[in-house]
């Protein structure tokens, strides 16, 4: 390793903050910012440790360059053709004295940004909103409400937080342009981070009912300006009526996103809200909300109506709401239909809730049908025996131990010489939870099982009855084709802390034909002491393999930080060991890693020449 490697290295880091900021388009500065409170300018002079002032000194130019980073990162989810409007715009209006047509131009760029329905290309032309161009102010409004008439309240509220962490104060006030402007332009307004802003923005946006502003009235609830504050409180008050219902529905999510934050201004409205929603005659609106497509609402309305029964409306949203695709709504249906229908039609419904394809339901419709109808739930508890997860197979056994029935495991064993394909794997995995160690060896054969969930299942049973047993099958198992066997023989091996030897995972990177094995095997090698994973990783590290090698030099770069690698029990063979994969791939590595190991190696000579008897 040359010290060329080192001076060059040492070039690129101290010259990577000022690329860095200049990309995020941050002006370098010679000092730290005065504005930067947290890190007064004395501190830097009167220190002089110099690794102290490097930190110091990257420390403010992350703080300059996050508000750069979120907005590129919430814009990164644009279209090309998106992103290619907005570099067209730019360019038109830095260079508009050159094209005479360019107002016709930059108005229809705007017109089909606003078409793109991306509200990440918001911030892009939020600045035009201020411009002092009457037609391109008016333009840029129309795009701006044209792009967020198709947001969601929590997207409305991301926007919020984007644009009011990096949009420029602006000491000028709000635009003249405010009142022409459509509601979605004035709510975008709202999350200026200028308060005198905020607040003429929130005064228009009260004058307005089209249902698109509350959104924006909601999230200033809990704004830090009092004016702001109070205005948004007042003007959402007028709009907690039935009228609104539909409206107040669809901001569900976001109410529930401001109780999280735990501030006591808006509580009163916010419960005002949820009580109103929760009125007989305002219970059909989340009804609609249920069957609608936004999962959100659909989980947020569904609380809401668990509010409000019992009731008949709600009663029968309820029934509605078992037919919904959505997993989560479909168990909180059947938890407030337990809670409000008796008799056999409830019995009827759980019955039908056993065929439910999600586990939590299914579960819970086998645990009410055995608490309140036993008579009728002997026949599904001896089917849920065999059903394909562990919790049902649990709650099924549970239930009719109480009715007599003492052991399973003969149950799973003739079921497991019936030939049933479809359900071997969950009668392996019942054998597995119920069974004994001689049982090990009939659920062996099955280790070579054409199907991957079998092969699965015999590897957690195995686990189970003997792991000691088995754990060179468990071993062999991880260079298996089917990456869920390879990481359920993982799990195995580290849930029953099964040691693998250093040498034997060698053999089997070597062997290794897949990549999610080679993954795997890495994930191993992290678990090893140092001394044995050290060799290991310097030879994975020098793989031609992208992946590969960027996981065993992430792995080295974590054992540098580790003040305890060095205090495990270190033998001649191992530094042998570390010395031969050093000198054939230290040039793989990079300057800090290969220092830290030159010295590593140096340290562990001293150490063994002070313990001869090693």
């Amino acid at each position: 390793m040359s010290s060329a490697k080192t001076i060059d290295g040492a070039t690129e880091a101290k010259n990577a903050p000022s690329a860095t900021l200049c990309s995020l388009g941050v002006k370098k500065s010679d000092g730290p910012p005065t504005a930067c409170g947290a890190i007064p300018f004395r501190l830097l002079v009167t220190l002089h440790l110099s690794h102290l002032q490097r930190l110091i000194m990257k420390l403010t130019a992350i703080w300059l360059a996050v508000p750069a980073l979120s907005i590129l990162l919430y814009m990164r989810s644009l279209s090309e053709t998106t992103r290619n409007l907005l570099e067209s715009l730019r360019s038109l209006l830095y260079n508009g004295s050159a094209n005479l047509d360019w107002p016709r131009c930059a108005e229809d760029l705007l017109k089909s940004i606003g078409a793109s329905g991306e509200p990440a290309a918001v911030p892009g032309i939020y600045d035009l909103l201020f411009h002092e161009s009457y037609w391109l102010a008016q333009a840029a409004g129309n795009a701006t409400n044209q792009l967020v008439a198709s947001c969601t309240a929590i997207e409305i509220a991301k926007l919020d937080k984007i644009i009011r962490g990096t949009a420029e104060w602006r000491a000028c006030g709000p635009p003249p342009l405010l009142s022409q402007l459509p509601v979605g332009a004035a709510g975008v307004l709202s999350c200026n981070r200028n308060g005198y802003v905020r607040e003429a923005a929130v005064r228009y946006l009260a004058n307005q009912y089209t249902g698109m502003e509350l959104p924006f009235l909601l999230l200033r609830i809990n704004d830090w300006v009092p004016e702001v504050r109070s205005i948004a409180i007042a003007a959402t008050s007028y709009r907690i009526m039935k009228e609104y219902s539909r409206q107040l529905v669809r901001c569900l999510p976001l109410l529930e996103s401001l109780e999280r934050q735990g501030r006591r201004d808006g509580e009163d409205i916010l419960q005002r809200i949820r009580k109103t929603l929760a009125a007989p005659d305002c219970v059909p609106f989340l009804g609609e909300a249920i069957a609608g497509s936004d999962r959100q609402v659909r989980r947020a309305a569904m609380s809401v109506v668990m509010e409000a029964r019992p009731c008949n409306t709600s009663t029968q949203i309820l029934r509605e709401a078992l037919g919904s695709a959505d997993g989560t709504v479909r168990l909180m249906a059947l938890r407030g239909l337990c809670g409000e229908v008796k008799g056999a039609s409830l019995c009827r419904t759980l019955q039908m809730a056993l065929r439910d394809r999600l586990p939590p339901v299914r579960a819970l419709a086998l645990t009410e049908l055995a608490e309140r109808f036993p008579d009728v739930a002997t026949p599904h508890l001896t089917a849920a025996v065999l059903d394909r997860h562990a919790s049902l197979r649990s709650i099924a056994r549970f239930y009719l131990r109480g009715c007599g029935v003492g052991e399973f495991a003969p149950v799973y064993r003739r079921e497991l010489s019936q030939q049933h394909a479809s359900a071997r794997p969950f009668v392996i995995a019942g054998l597995g939870e119920t069974g004994e160690k001689e049982d090990s060896q009939q659920i062996a054969g099955y280790l070579s099982h054409p199907m991957p969930s079998v092969r699965r299942a015999a590897i957690s049973a195995l686990g189970r009855l003997d792991a000691t047993g088995f754990q060179i099958a468990f071993s062999d198992a991880l260079l298996d084709r089917s990456p869920s066997v390879a990481k359920t023989a993982r799990n195995v091996i580290v849930a029953r802390r099964i040691h693998i030897p250093a040498d034997q995972i060698r053999v089997h990177l070597q062997f290794a034909e897949y990549e999610h094995s080679q993954h795997i095997l890495l994930s191993l090698i992290a678990k090893l002491p140092w001394w044995d994973s050290a060799p290991l990783l310097i030879g994975c590290a020098a793989s031609t393999k992208p992946a590969l090698r960027g996981i065993a030099l992430k792995l080295l770069g974590r054992w540098r930080g580790d003040a305890h690698r060095l205090s495990s029990p270190l033998t001649l063979q191992q530094l042998r060991q570390l010395e031969m994969e050093f000198k054939r791939h230290g040039q793989s590595l990079d300057e800090e890693t290969f220092r830290d190991l030159l010295e590593v190696i140096r340290f562990a000579e001293t150490i063994l020449l002070r313990s001869p008897s090693k």
